[in-house]
């Protein structure tokens, strides 16, 4: 459940037409999930 709602919230921008990819977003965890370096480490789950 936790998964679809983190996929939700990085595809917003994506609908929203900000970034054509959810891992362009600098401020985004997306990044770490597509196995990129974001701005801030995460822990992936």
């Amino acid at each position: 459940m936790i998964e679809s709602r983190m996929v939700y919230i990085h595809e917003n921008r994506v609908r929203a037409g900000v970034v054509e990819k959810s891992e362009a977003c600098r401020c985004s965890s997306a990044k770490n999930d597509a196995g990129l370096v974001g701005l801030i480490a995460v822990d992936c789950w």
